[in-house]
């Protein structure tokens, strides 16, 4: 199985704030007027959701189809989105309403999807969260094994494709 060159460690939180990040687009055209200039991409939340789910890219199909191998490094189970929350407090209704949203934006992870393979072929698995115990299953066709702690997150990654998260 080939495997793709191009592998490192990134933090959940440095592509969190890679997708939040301001973009600036020139020679943007309008699709009302035609008009022409340059732009301020950004993307901001209004209100935090209570389940929270994450897709990794973990395929790119240009310039040719490959899988992405970067291991993402889960260094908590717990999310904290305050940071990436609209903040309209030009009204007192408005910072009324950031304070009450600002305490909403942390999550614990529960679940997470692995995906073992290249782009054309693979194998899907699942790790989950017991609510009452803490404790972790995972979750591999007929088979499972359970896990006393979290600590094995922090080994795992870079076949993560999707997680879930519950808001605190």
């Amino acid at each position: 199985m080939a495997k793709s060159t191009f592998k490192r460690s990134v933090p959940l939180e440095n592509l969190i704030d890679n997708f939040f990040k301001s973009e600036r687009i020139e020679d943007f055209s309008c699709e009302g007027c035609g008009q022409k200039s340059d732009i301020i991409k950004s993307q901001e939340i209004f209100r935090f959701p209570e389940i929270l789910i994450i897709f990794i890219k973990r395929f790119v199909f240009y310039p040719k189809p490959k899988k992405l191998a970067n291991s993402i490094e889960i260094q908590d189970p717990h999310l904290d989105l305050t940071n990436y929350l609209y903040h309209d407090s030009s009204s007192p209704q408005g910072k009324k309403f950031v304070q009450k949203e600002k305490k909403r934006g942390h999550y614990k992870l529960k679940g997470f999807i692995e995906h073992y393979g290249e782009i054309d072929f693979g194998h899907y698995v699942a790790y989950c969260c017991d609510e009452d115990s803490g404790k972790w299953t995972h979750f591999n066709d007929n088979k499972t094994r359970l896990y006393e702690n979290s600590q094995f997150l922090f080994d795992t990654g870079s076949n993560v494709y999707v997680m879930f998260y519950e808001r605190c």
